[in-house]
């Protein structure tokens, strides 16, 4: 595991978060996993991939208000600057 960095908020000059780089390793599966996922999507059906896009628009929309408070914090914009969703 590399060493640990963190993300500063332009907001307050506070640390946001602590996170590590991946490791070669864990590049390798994750790029391995979207291949494998890439294959089932191209083989699923027009109303399987439909049912996919709502299911994640609704998500999204619920999680709106929580997703546009962690732009504006991360990238130190007003909250009415980081909705995402509209």
């Amino acid at each position: 595991m590399s060493e640990p960095f963190s993300i500063i908020s332009p907001v307050d000059g506070s640390v946001y978060a602590q996170l590590s780089y991946a490791t070669p390793l864990e590049i390798e599966r994750a790029t391995q996993s979207a291949r494998n996922a890439f294959c089932e999507w191209a083989a699923m059906p027009l109303e399987g991939r439909i049912e996919y896009v709502q299911k994640f628009i609704a998500k999204f929309t619920h999680d709106n208000e929580h997703l546009a408070e962690l732009v504006a914090w991360q990238m130190g914009c007003p909250l009415h600057d980081a909705d995402e969703a509209g």
